[in-house]
């Protein structure tokens, strides 16, 4: 940060690590997601660490599925521990060659929201407000 940055700008930089934590890879033909530097798995370790090192070749999610986009199931399993594996595997694929993108994790949907965005920033992840809830128990 400069002194001559706006206020904006400087929130937008000090909130950038912590919104970081809200994105993830999604994977489409796995051509563009590096499986070592990318968060891509929608889940809590969304950087697996693989069992084996670069040297053999593989660094994209790509040269883990064969020309129709399925994935090798047992090439996943040889490279991540079982609970990454399982995952990794849960990951839903396209049937078609659609590029990789990123996800947002706040929402189910995937799509990016601010007002989700504004309550990870704020430390209240919640979707539902504290008296929304209260309407919601009193109507029932």
């Amino acid at each position: 940060m400069n002194n001559g940055d706006s206020g904006l700008w400087k929130a937008i930089l000090n909130t950038r690590s912590l919104l970081a934590n809200c994105i993830c890879r999604k994977i489409g033909n796995g051509k563009e997601t590096s499986i070592w530097f990318y968060p891509w798995i929608p889940c809590s370790n969304r950087f697996p660490t693989p069992l084996l090192d670069a040297t053999y070749g593989v660094a994209w999610v790509n040269q883990f599925m064969d020309e129709n986009y399925r994935r090798n199931v047992d090439m996943f399993r040889r490279w991540f521990n079982s609970k990454d594996a399982k995952a990794i595997l849960n990951i839903e694929l396209p049937e078609d060659d659609i590029k990789d993108g990123w996800l947002w994790m706040g929402e189910a949907s995937g799509e990016f929201s601010i007002k989700l965005t504004y309550r990870v920033v704020r430390g209240r992840r919640s979707i539902t407000p504290a008296k929304n809830r209260w309407k919601t128990i009193w109507k029932s």
